[in-house]
């Protein structure tokens, strides 16, 4: 088998997997990392810059996390399937959806690292759910 035939296995980015990492980036990231997506042909994406910047609240601070380590050639660059969490600039409510995300490019994003960081990342997404009655 050729190198060019060579395929990349899919696979879960498991929670004590090194590349599980939570990443912090603006919208101008997401426009970049959607533009990359459109650029490799890779599904999870947003359909324009312009539907991009209407979904997002502008100037927000947005989640990416890892979800699953794409399959596909060898040739085409790394990449993962992430969770991006962000803010519905219309709504103003939280929202997670799925994005594609090269592995040099998340290497470019600022991890979340410090304690105060993970605790802001950590009620960010426990305030964008919905509260349910308890039955």
């Amino acid at each position: 088998m050729s190198e060019e035939s060579a395929l990349r296995r899919w696979s879960e980015v498991l929670s004590t997997d090194p590349d599980l990492v939570i990443y912090l980036a603006t919208v101008d990231d997401l426009v970049r990392i959607s533009g990359e997506a459109k650029q490799y042909l890779w599904g999870a994406k947003w359909t324009s810059e312009d539907a991009l910047r209407h979904q997002v609240k502008p100037n927000s601070s947005c989640i990416i996390c890892p979800a699953f380590r794409n399959g596909g050639p060898v040739g085409e660059p790394e990449s993962y399937r992430c969770y991006v969490w962000f803010i519905d600039g219309p709504a103003g409510a939280g929202r997670v959806s799925l994005i594609d995300v090269s592995a040099a490019t998340l290497a470019r994003l600022r991890a979340a690292s410090s304690v105060d960081q993970l605790k802001r990342v950590t009620r960010t997404l426990l305030g964008s759910f919905e509260l349910a009655r308890l039955d």
